[in-house]
């Protein structure tokens, strides 16, 4: 799920059950 912000990506991950957001620069 990529929400796109402003400057780059927003992703919403699941690693291990666990909810992560990670923020790609592009």
């Amino acid at each position: 799920l990529a929400q796109p912000l402003d400057g780059g990506y927003r992703f919403d991950i699941h690693l291990q059950g666990a909810a992560e957001t990670v923020f790609f620069d592009v």
